[in-house]
């Protein structure tokens, strides 16, 4: 990339900005930030958050004061382009030094953030209010001026989601039920809200959620601004409405109302239901007179036929 330059010459080089480079995989398809085929972003992304660790074999990314880097991504791009921009480290001669730079980044910005020390890592909070928020980060990555590899000496960022998307569709089991309910006006899922973040010394992220007191969780409602989710006969049609939550595998409570019951809803709990990070969680409901039978949900991606049997929920 700015190649010409030797280890050992004393004249100063054209070492110009660091180049990032980043990548949406297939996993990325599973949250408001999605990917084409050649993984990069269809819409633009703002705010990206870059964390530059200690340049040398040991990054120390959890005792970064504050977050100062910030990046943006063109939709269709897959260059990310920093402010402010990142050079290679120099000697007193203008020579680029021959030791790596460190990178981290994460999106969105967090709500909070508080650098460690030693052993002790950093931590990002989020606080999710509508389940719109798509968490996503990178490993972490490095590079080095004389890299000499097919990718050349850029920083390539390969970001991944750190939440599920859950996936609601409706269906109706006879004409006679579709009439009774029209269409789904709320439907409120009570999740866990706080998501925490911890960064380590060499840039491993691994996240927490809580509160632990479930009778704290946030109840987040799949129908925003006056949506409704259209009941489909004889089969779910392809409309769905989805958010995204923390990948935890345990008993969520929903709430659910009716266009064609008026102001009646009620409480239902969904056991066990599986969700993991970057995959989308399909939960189908099937009406049927005054009842509400949910089809065992199934995890896109991992075993989409795993669709057998029903759970009534009274």
């Amino acid at each position: 990339m700015f190649g010409g330059c030797q280890k050992d010459t004393s004249v100063p080089c054209e070492a110009g900005p660091v180049v990032f480079k980043a990548s949406f995989g297939n996993e990325t398809r599973s949250g408001i930030i999605d990917a084409d085929a050649s993984s990069r972003p269809l819409a633009d992304v703002e705010g990206i958050q870059i964390v530059r660790g200690t340049d040398g074999d040991v990054p120390a990314f959890n005792e970064v004061a504050e977050i100062s880097i910030t990046g943006h991504i063109k939709a269709g791009s897959d260059v990310l382009i920093p402010s402010p921009s990142q050079h290679f480290p120099l000697d007193a001669n203008g020579v680029p030094l021959d030791e790596d730079i460190n990178f981290f980044a994460y999106y969105p910005e967090g709500d909070s953030y508080t650098a460690g020390s030693g052993d002790t890592p950093a931590e990002v909070k989020w606080n999710l209010t509508d389940g719109l928020t798509d968490i996503i980060y990178t490993v972490p990555a490095e590079g080095n001026y004389y890299e000499d590899s097919d990718e050349g000496n850029d920083i390539d960022f390969r970001f991944v989601h750190a939440l599920s998307r859950l996936k609601l569709k409706v269906v109706a089991e006879d004409y006679d039920s579709q009439v009774t309910f029209k269409s789904v006006v709320s439907a409120q899922i009570s999740i866990p809200h706080e998501v925490s973040m911890l960064i380590d010394k060499n840039g491993n992220a691994t996240f927490g959620y809580g509160p632990a007191d479930r009778s704290e969780w946030k109840a987040i409602d799949f129908c925003k601004d006056g949506q409704k989710l259209h009941i489909g006969y004889p089969t779910a049609t392809e409309e769905s409405l989805d958010i995204l939550i923390p990948p935890i595998e345990d008993n969520y409570s929903f709430r659910f109302c009716f266009e064609g019951l008026g102001e009646v809803d009620k409480e239902y709990v969904v056991e066990n239901l599986p969700l993991l990070p970057g995959k989308t969680t399909v939960l189908t409901i099937t009406v049927r007179g005054g009842v509400l039978m949910l089809m065992a949900p199934y995890v896109e991606m991992f075993d989409p036929e795993n669709v057998d049997g029903t759970i009534v929920i009274e």
